[in-house]
């Protein structure tokens, strides 16, 4: 996670320790479009694990924000080592997949006020290894791509 200044360039880079396979997907929060307190931590949390292994039916981890119920905004994650045909978890909105060569990044998103939400499975069509997981942003309602201010986050695999 990254809180932005507006000075931002318009790209991303991810650096890798190892030579392999990559898919990402940076999604942003306008200024103004979540509560900002001034303190990052306070407004945007992530799940205090992730879920890995090899499936074709992951699940990320749950994800409780600490201020509780409030207009919420779940953003669930999957990176895995697949390709093929692709679902999202059920109540969930389909906001996209990265696909590079052999390696995919999916992202679904949940407008709740609910303080803790539990995503349900995504699913692809060929079992891979895979990392999952969750995080909430207090008082967004919207997520845009990459642009300056804001918050940035970006998963990989």
């Amino acid at each position: 996670l990254k809180k932005a200044t507006g000075s931002e360039s318009g790209s991303v880079n991810f650096t890798t320790s190892s030579s392999g396979y990559m898919a990402a997907r940076v999604h942003r929060f306008q200024a103004g479009t979540w509560k900002d307190t001034g303190t990052l931590t306070d407004s945007v949390e992530a799940a205090s694990s992730y879920a890995r292994g090899v499936s074709s039916s992951p699940t990320a981890s749950s994800v409780t924000a600490s201020w509780g119920s409030d207009d919420n905004f779940f953003v669930a994650m999957c990176s895995a080592a697949s390709a093929g045909s692709q679902t999202y978890p059920s109540g969930w909105a389909d906001t996209g997949t990265q696909i590079s060569t052999d390696t995919m990044m999916m992202t679904a998103t949940k407008s709740s006020t609910a303080a803790e939400e539990v995503p349900g499975a995504f699913g692809y069509s060929l079992a891979g290894a895979y990392v999952a997981y969750c995080i909430v942003v207090r008082g967004a309602e919207t997520v845009a791509e990459v642009g300056g201010g804001g918050i940035f986050f970006g998963a990989g695999f």
